[in-house]
C-alpha cells in the first residue's frame, strides 16, 4: 500500500487552464488515494488577484499559503531582476513549514503541467526510485534520492528546478539566500538552477566551488555581445549566423576543457553525485511534463556505450545553445557501474571518480 504524498505548488499564479487542469487531475489523484494534500505557497494578496481560479482551488482542496517577500531586493545590480530567485526560494521554504517531516513532496509551479501516470508512479514506487544504492565518500547529503526532470552534462549541478520530489527534510535543504552566487561568483542567467542543487553538498564537499570560479562561465560569443552591446544583441539574436557562432564558440571551450584532467574531476565528482542522490527521468511517459517550450520535441538520450558521444553537437536539443541536456542518466548509470566501453575519456572520468572517493 503507497503512502501518500503531498503535492506543493509554489510561486505566482500562472497560465489559468494549465493550473486548472492540474488541479482536477490532482483532485482525481486524492480520491485514488495517491495524494493526501495539494498545497500554493505564495505572496500575500497574490490568490485575491485571480477569482477565476478560487472555485478550482476548493474544488481540489487547495491549502492556501500567503506570506511577505524575502527582504532581499537591494538596490544593487547583484539583485535587480532577481526578486524571482528568491520568491522561489520563499515559497519552497514556506510551503515545507507546514508540512509533516516523513513526507514525500512533490514540488511544483501553476504554469507546469505533470502527466497523473507519472505522479502515480512516484507515490507507488518512491521508496525504490529514491533509494540510495551507492554512499557518497564523505557522507550523504539526502536520505533519499531527489527526483529531477533533467541535467546539463556540462554544468555541474545545473539541473532543472521547476519541479522536483523527494523526502521533506530533503527538499529543505534546496532553498538558500547566499548572496555569494551573485557577489563571488559569475554564474550567468540561470544561477537559480545551480545555487539550490550544489548549496547542500559544499560543506562536505568544498571542491565543487571550482565549478563556480575556475569553470564558471562559458564566455560564449552571445554572452560577450549581451553584456557589453545589449542593443545589437536584440537584433542580432535571431539570426542564425549568430547562434552558429555561440554554439561553435562553446564547443572550441568544452573542447579544451576535456583536455583538462582538473575539469574532467570534476565532472566525474558530478556525475557520481548524480549517480548517488538523484534520480533523473522525464521520459517514462510520453509528454510526462509539459512547461513551455522547453520540453516540447524529441528528447535526446544519453549514450550509454561510448562516453565521447555524449559530448558532441550532435546532442545539442536546442540549436544555436550549445548546452547538453540529458533527461535520464543512462550514460551517469554505465559510468558509476563500470558498463561504458574502454576509451580515453571513459578512462580519465573513471579515473577522476577515484579520486573524488579519496577525497
Amino acid at each position: 500500500m503507497q503512502t501518500q504524498i503531498t503535492v506543493l505548488f509554489t510561486g505566482l499564479i500562472r497560465e489559468y487552464e494549465v493550473f486548472k487542469k492540474s488541479l482536477e487531475d490532482l483532485a482525481q489523484l486524492k480520491k485514488e488515494g495517491f495524494v493526501d494534500t495539494i498545497m500554493l505557497a505564495t505572496r500575500i494578496g497574490e490568490p485575491a488577484k485571480h477569482p477565476d481560479m478560487h472555485e478550482a482551488f476548493k474544488q481540489a482542496g487547495v491549502v492556501i499559503i500567503e506570506a511577505e517577500d524575502p527582504a532581499l531586493n537591494e538596490n544593487s545590480p547583484y539583485y535587480q531582476g532577481k526578486d524571482f530567485i528568491w520568491r522561489q526560494m520563499k515559497g519552497l521554504e514556506v510551503g515545507l513549514t507546514h508540512i509533516a517531516k516523513g513526507t514525500f513532496v512533490l514540488k511544483t509551479r501553476s504554469d507546469t503541467y505533470i502527466e497523473p501516470q507519472f505522479i502515480k508512479k512516484l507515490a507507488t514506487e518512491k521508496e525504490t526510485l529514491l533509494k540510495i544504492t551507492k554512499n557518497l565518500p564523505k557522507g550523504n547529503v539526502f536520505k533519499c534520492k531527489v527526483w529531477v526532470p533533467w541535467f546539463e552534462l556540462t554544468k555541474p549541478f545545473f539541473m532543472a528546478d521547476e519541479c522536483f520530489f523527494g523526502l521533506k527534510e530533503d527538499l529543505e535543504k534546496l532553498y538558500n539566500y547566499n548572496k555569494d552566487y551573485f557577489e563571488k561568483y559569475d554564474l550567468g542567467t540561470d544561477v537559480h538552477h545551480v545555487m539550490r542543487f550544489i548549496e547542500p553538498f559544499l560543506a562536505k564537499y568544498p571542491f565543487f566551488t571550482s565549478s563556480m570560479s575556475r569553470y564558471r562561465k562559458d564566455r560564449a560569443m552571445k554572452n560577450f555581445l549581451k553584456r557589453n552591446f545589449p542593443k545589437m544583441y536584440e537584433q542580432l539574436k535571431h539570426f542564425s549566423f549568430i547562434k552558429k557562432a555561440s554554439e561553435r564558440n562553446r564547443f572550441a571551450i568544452l573542447n579544451a576543457r576535456l583536455e583538462d584532467q582538473d575539469y574532467l574531476d570534476l565532472l566525474a565528482a558530478y556525475y557520481y553525485v548524480l549517480y548517488s542522490h538523484f534520480y533523473i527521468d522525464l521520459v517514462s511517459f510520453p509528454d510526462q511534463i509539459v512547461f513551455r517550450d522547453f520540453y516540447k520535441g524529441v528528447l535526446p538520450r544519453s549514450d550509454k556505450k561510448n562516453a565521447e558521444k555524449n559530448f558532441s553537437v550532435e546532442k545539442v536539443r536546442f540549436p544555436g545553445s550549445g548546452m547538453l541536456y540529458f533527461y535520464e542518466q543512462g550514460f551517469v548509470n554505465a559510468l558509476l557501474e563500470g558498463k561504458l566501453e574502454k576509451t580515453p575519456l571513459q578512462e580519465q572520468l573513471t579515473e577522476g571518480l577515484r579520486r573524488f572517493e579519496k577525497l
